[in-house]
């Protein structure tokens, strides 16, 4: 079990800090995308194109490494859920629109597929976050 809430904390890591990466090296994109969920102020977007690679980068980076994983397994299942939430209202209001959830690196519009990755996302958050306190996430061969 230890070793799939590992590969699962990891794997969410991944996602993550790869996400946060793209969207910091290609925030005009990202800021662009912020506009097709309801931002219309030139703040916001501006905001948001800091604010959210830096706490991807951040949330990935903390999930990898192991420091505080179930804190970051909480932020980033926190952060997936209100996402899959904007995304549900826009497809429902609006339909379909562009999307940067990795900058430049993947080009696509969110959809039902979106949807589904995100959900995929929260389950590993939520089996990371159930792995328990103080129990190691990995364990080696030889450790108690």
């Amino acid at each position: 079990m230890n070793l799939l809430v590992g590969a699962a904390r990891i794997f969410l890591g991944s996602v993550l800090l790869v996400a946060g990466v793209a969207k910091a090296r290609d925030r005009e994109s990202f800021r662009k995308a912020v506009v097709y969920f309801g931002a219309n102020s030139a703040a916001i977007r501006t905001a948001a194109s800091y604010a959210v690679p830096t706490f991807e980068i951040a949330v990935g980076f903390i999930l990898i490494t192991g420091i505080a994983w179930r804190a970051a397994s909480v932020a980033a299942t926190g952060a997936l859920v209100s996402f899959t939430l904007a995304v549900v209202v826009r497809l429902v209001t609006q339909g379909e629109a562009k999307c940067a959830c990795f900058g430049s690196l993947l080009r696509s519009r969110i959809g039902p597929a979106t949807l589904v990755r995100n959900l995929v996302l929260i389950s590993l958050g939520i089996v990371v976050f159930l792995a328990g306190p103080g129990s190691p996430v990995i364990k080696l061969p030889g450790s108690s």
